[in-house]
């Protein structure tokens, strides 16, 4: 992510900035095949490309700390319970700080605002939350041994979503990975 695309920023507080950008994440990822080339010469790919850009287009929604706020490194650990739409699915240290990000290019991402800067600001509220609360309980997640003892700390991070009462931040919202943990008892 380049602040540069971004189409709105704007302070959270405490130094702590949003940005909100056009998902190009499918465009990086289906401009050319495996080889280079360019996919733009072949007409059926060129189609199935177009329509992959009309279902995950969307915005996404970044925000970024001084310095990182959690231990473990990049979308490991506790911020994988975060409840933004979709989970974090970005997580880097870059020149203006440590970023993480959510992305709106999930097949239930058409049931939300996904376009509308204000859904998507909410977005990063919660999730400015969620990490918030990761932080204030990562130290005792690591402690414990059993998954029991780290079920008591991850819930009070997946409720930030539930008590922020913002359309689409709840249990739902989390990442793939994390209801997988969830079911299959490996937090």
């Amino acid at each position: 992510m380049n602040k540069e695309l971004a189409i709105e920023t704007g302070d959270l507080g405490n130094g702590v900035e949003y940005w909100i950008a056009p998902n190009t994440m499918m465009q990086e990822q289906t401009a050319k095949d495996t080889t280079g080339k360019p996919y733009a010469d072949d007409p059926v790919v060129h189609e199935i490309i177009k329509k992959s850009y009309e279902t995950f287009s969307g915005l996404n929604g970044y925000i970024v700390f001084p310095k990182r706020p959690l231990k473990e490194p990049g979308m490991d650990g506790i911020v994988v319970y975060v409840p933004v739409h979709g989970g974090i699915t970005f997580a880097e240290q870059m020149d203006e700080g440590f970023a993480y990000g959510f992305d709106t290019a999930h097949l239930e991402s058409e049931q939300f605002p996904r376009m509308d800067p204000v859904w998507i600001k909410e977005q990063c509220l919660v999730m400015l939350m969620g990490i918030l609360r990761a932080q204030e309980v990562e130290k005792k997640y690591l402690k414990c041994t059993t998954n029991h003892g780290r079920l008591k700390h991850v819930e009070k991070v997946i409720e930030v979503g539930e008590m922020q009462g913002l359309e689409g931040a709840d249990k739902t919202s989390m990442s793939m990975g994390a209801l997988t943990n969830l079911l299959t008892g490996k937090l």
